[in-house]
């Protein structure tokens, strides 16, 4: 069976609100409401972009560059503003709150910017002789321990810091010769862990546990020729690791690990959770996004996964409680997941030549005539700028002249998701006839197997407050 893709387009700028989602829907129709969205914003600079922190909220982030440049966002990535360079190329950024944080690099770098949102002054050290791949602060709310940092990279190489950055002690206590990509320790959110209990992991299946501060380290991972790039805690004992061929390795007692099922078979470079939840994302290898809602339990491939953009994504901070979260890869690539429950929820729908709804798993012959329903939702006072576009399986031929767009107030059904006899309804309802040219009249228009809606090439498309907007249109299969 055929599949017929909603795909996303690049966008020119950010909008308020986007319904850039990616919904792969059958022939007969598979509704689906989606909670979440990653929509690509404006890079900060135009090449490979290894590390990015959101310390406090989805408004203020840092990212920092392969070539030693780091940016600052104060609106949700809409925009970025260049903060200095570094003095090598970056690997790791932490920010223990909007205005102080560090970035890690080649060479043993060290640099600690503060004053990030005036004149930011930056401070470069080397502390140590290796690369250094990540950096972490792990309760900055606490006074005490916003002064408590660690930082690890190449043979092994651990440093610590007590006084906020101001001196790092390049502590050889890990055991471990081969590159550490990646340090986490535990938040509790009170300050009784924080600066005990951690976690380092790295090349040959190396996942190391420590719960003395880093004096002492036991090896917990299962050893081998891989590496695992990215750790994170959900509590002292629960962590996800994840790395080369999608491998996920899950431990729920802090004392054994077991391999989590994977649904990619890309590397996958960074995961994050959201604070105290169980929602998480981990990204990686041509695109690869995954997600998590239990904890790290079960993993599934997210719709946009190699599709919004297909170079490899780098680095990952996940805000809490877990409805914003944002990436960086390769080229520059910048995406920004949004919380579309809050926003607009997409559905597609098949109805037959007499309107009648087609139910999931009927399967149609060739020449058979199609009439495809795809609507939205908004729950908010309003959803402006919202935009789309269907991209026609070549099984699919568009019959010309049959675009049609309606809507209805939600008030007239039993609440969303629609029933059967709901959507015949809306359907019945989508008569205005639009061209099919894209243009700047309609907010509707076909180019070759291409359906956009919205801008940048129709009509601004507003979605009313409790409001459903629905589009037809008819299809041949051939």
């Amino acid at each position: 069976m055929k599949k017929n893709e909603l795909s996303l387009p690049k966008p020119t700028g950010l909008p308020r609100i986007l319904a850039q989602c990616l919904l792969a829907a059958v022939l007969w129709g598979i509704p689906s409401s989606l909670w979440a969205v990653w929509i690509p914003i404006p890079t900060p600079y135009g090449d490979h972009l290894n590390a990015v922190h959101f310390p406090v909220s989805d408004q203020v982030g840092f990212v920092a560059a392969d070539a030693g440049f780091m940016f600052r966002t104060t609106n949700g990535g809409a925009s970025w503003t260049y903060i200095g360079y570094a003095g090598a190329s970056l690997n790791g950024i932490h920010f223990i709150n909007n205005n102080t944080g560090f970035a890690v690099g080649n060479g043993g770098l060290i640099t600690k910017i503060t004053n990030a949102s005036g004149g930011p002054t930056i401070s470069p050290a080397t502390p140590g002789s290796n690369q250094l791949m990540a950096v972490h602060f792990p309760n900055p709310a606490l006074p005490v321990n916003s002064q408590i940092g660690y930082a690890v990279g190449g043979g092994g190489n651990f440093l610590r810091t007590t006084d906020g950055g101001a001196n790092w002690s390049e502590l050889n206590t890990t055991g471990a010769t081969v590159k550490l990509y990646d340090v986490f320790f535990y938040n509790d959110g009170n300050g009784i862990h924080t600066d005990d209990i951690g976690y380092t992991v790295g090349a040959s299946g190396t996942i190391l546990r420590t719960e003395d501060g880093g004096a002492t380290w036991e090896n917990q991972g299962p050893g081998g020729l891989f590496s695992f790039y990215s750790i994170a805690m959900l509590t002292d004992k629960q962590a996800i690791a994840v790395g080369d061929g999608g491998m996920i390795y899950r431990t729920s007692n802090g004392k054994t690990w077991s391999p989590v099922a994977s649904p990619t078979g890309d590397d996958l470079n960074a995961v994050d959770f959201s604070a105290g939840g169980g929602i998480g994302y981990a990204v990686g290898g041509k695109g690869t996004i995954i997600q998590t809602g239990d904890g790290g339990s079960t993993w599934s491939l997210s719709p946009q996964s190699g599709v919004i953009t297909k170079k490899d994504l780098q680095g990952l901070s996940v805000v809490a409680p877990g409805t914003f979260a944002y990436a960086v890869g390769k080229g520059g690539d910048t995406i920004k997941l949004i919380d579309g429950n809050a926003a607009v929820s997409l559905t597609k729908q098949a109805f037959d030549q007499g309107g009648t709804w087609i139910p999931h798993g009927i399967r149609l012959p060739k020449g058979t005539r199609i009439k495809f329903m795809v609507y939205l939702f908004s729950d908010q006072s309003a959803t402006n700028d919202v935009r789309f576009v269907d991209v026609l399986d070549p099984a699919f031929g568009y019959v010309p002249g049959t675009l049609r767009v309606g809507t209805m107030n939600t008030s007239s059904f039993g609440g969303v998701p629609l029933t059967p006899a709901e959507e015949t309804t809306l359907f019945a309802n989508a008569t205005t006839v639009v061209g099919d040219a894209i243009n700047s009249t309609d907010v509707a228009g076909i180019s070759g197997a291409t359906i956009e809606v919205g801008l940048p090439g129709n009509a601004v498309l507003n979605v009313g407050n409790n409001r459903v907007w629905a589009l037809t249109y008819e299809v041949v299969l051939q």
